[in-house]
Order: C-alpha cells, then sequence, then structure tokens
C-alpha cells in the first residue's frame, strides 16, 4: 500500500473487508488518526492494519460481524 493507495480507496468505497489475523474487517476513514473505534484499539496492532490505516489520510478497521444462521 502507499499513502495514496486507488486499491485501498476502492476497499473503503465498496465496503469490501479485509482479512486480519483470520479476521474480516472493514475499512472506515478517519482522517483524525486517532485510534477511537478501531478493532484494535488496546491490543497488538498487525503490520497489516498499521499499513492500512496509517494510509490515504487516516483509517480505522471495524470487525465484520458474523452472520449466525
Amino acid at each position: 500500500m502507499q499513502v495514496k493507495d486507488k486499491y485501498l480507496e476502492m476497499l473503503i468505497n465498496t465496503h469490501t473487508p479485509v482479512t486480519i489475523r483470520g479476521k474480516e474487517y472493514y475499512i472506515e476513514k478517519n482522517p483524525i488518526g486517532s485510534c477511537d473505534g478501531c478493532a484494535f484499539k488496546g491490543d497488538w496492532c498487525p503490520t497489516k492494519a498499521v499499513t492500512i490505516c496509517c494510509s490515504n489520510g487516516g483509517n480505522i478497521l471495524k470487525l465484520k460481524e458474523q452472520n449466525n444462521k
């Protein structure tokens, strides 16, 4: 990923989840640069999560809810 990554922008705009440590997360824009609301806040952040969060002006990750059907 780059500072302004077109693929990451597409994932955000289409609400497509990314897989990190075997779980799926949605990427949400967070231009204030805070970790508030991020699924990894208070936990160790994997490299992939840090890269996503620090790209395209700031993002956070939200855990995708699993359907219990």
